[in-house]
């Protein structure tokens, strides 16, 4: 009676949280789109408070299911829905862009939830029904400090989203996620063991010496798990991102930058698991606290000393009310690498005009099109004498 009443209080408290989570999201789905200067993300933020939810349950779950030792259930079903996800992922993204790829995203985090629920359901059979005092205030005092530290990630990730995106441009953000995924994917079987770490850590701890050899033994496990496929992702990351487009510069560089933080993230969550084992979530917490808010600061800081590639201007019916040009050295430097390229030509963009220098005629007729606006054919970057806002390679 004691097991079914502590999951189910365990599913109902990550139920109310996340819902709350869920709705609050929803309901301010549309400012946080617009702060973004994004509005057709709207509809994407509401979809993710949907998932929120799902994805709460199904961590739960797994947890749960890590209290019975049931690993190889847990593999199974995140490996099924996986699968489930890649199946759906690639028509509906094909057919419907970012819309479908989060539809195909709720949809695993639904069946990886009901798969194990199920699997949970059919344990429980084998436990006795009965009458027995809730466990809600003894499992929120345990998993607070817990769920602060997940919060402190989550929320200080989001932040680091729209710092990038307000101080840099939607762009470098698609480069960033672009490159996250491949963590993920590198950190896919680490992730699975983690639940087994602390397991085994949990259950081990009366024993000094055998706390010491399963941690030893666990940080091998994630390290040699890690370290293989971030080699692989690391040598062929110029071939990797030659398939996301000409659009997703620097996404090599940044790949490799990103995807070797994986090795230490993997062996950091063993020394995570001994603490919350021996009973010192709170100082993961605090821990993770510093490190979070240390890189949203970090981050700020160095947008500010690299403004990026090109300046920006504001308007308000036609007229100006405030300009950031590119340094001058910076986009004469941009352009002279554009021109020294035969199949590339260059855009240099003014307040009002764009400015070419042409090498082959049918470009004239295609940005004069294309654009809309003044443009001025140049044979110098010295007849240029207005600030540079903005330099562009078409090839």
């Amino acid at each position: 009676s004691r097991i079914h009443k502590l999951v189910k209080d365990s599913l109902y408290i990550t139920l109310y949280f996340s819902s709350f989570l869920a709705v609050s999201l929803i309901i301010f789905s549309g400012i946080l789109a617009n702060y973004l200067n994004e509005p057709n993300l709207k509809l994407a933020f509401q979809f993710l408070g949907c998932v929120i939810i799902f994805k709460a349950l199904t961590t739960t779950s797994i947890g749960i299911l890590a209290g019975f030792k049931e690993f190889s259930i847990t593999a199974k079903n995140s490996v099924m829905s996986g699968m489930f996800m890649i199946l759906l992922c690639i028509p509906l993204t094909y057919f419907y862009g970012l819309t479908g790829s989060l539809i195909s995203l709720l949809f695993s985090q639904v069946f990886n939830t009901l798969i194990n629920l199920l699997a949970i359901k059919k344990l429980l059979k084998s436990y006795p029904k009965g009458e027995s005092a809730s466990f809600k205030f003894e499992l929120i005092k345990f998993s607070l400090p817990v769920a602060l530290q997940e919060s402190s990630f989550t929320i200080c990730n989001w932040i680091a989203i729209l710092v990038l995106t307000k101080m840099s441009s939607t762009g470098e953000l698609g480069v960033y996620t672009a490159a996250s995924q491949w963590n993920s994917i590198i950190t896919f079987v680490p992730a699975l063991l983690s639940n087994v770490v602390l397991s085994h850590l949990s259950s081990s701890s009366v024993s000094k010496y055998q706390n010491q050899k399963t941690m030893k033994l666990m940080i091998v496990i994630n390290f040699t798990t890690t370290f293989i496929p971030f080699v692989i992702v690391y040598a062929l990351a110029g071939f990797i991102s030659s398939f996301y487009g000409e659009t997703f510069v620097g996404l090599s560089s940044v790949m490799q930058i990103l995807t070797f933080t994986t090795i230490f993230e993997s062996c950091s969550t063993v020394f995570k698991s001994e603490f919350i084992a021996i009973n010192k979530a709170w100082c993961v917490f605090f821990l993770r606290f510093v490190r979070d808010i240390f890189l949203v600061v970090l981050i700020v800081v160095l947008l500010k000393l690299n403004t990026g590639e090109n300046g920006a201007i504001l308007y308000r019916k036609d007229q100006i009310l405030k300009k950031r040009p590119m340094p001058r050295s910076r986009a004469e430097a941009l352009a002279k690498q554009i021109l020294a390229n035969d199949d590339m030509e260059v855009l240099i963009s003014g307040a009002n005009t764009s400015y070419l220098m042409p090498k082959h005629d049918d470009y004239i007729y295609h940005i004069q099109y294309f654009l809309g606006n003044r443009v001025e054919i140049v044979h110098s970057l010295d007849e240029i004498k207005e600030d540079m806002i903005k330099v562009s390679a078409y090839c």
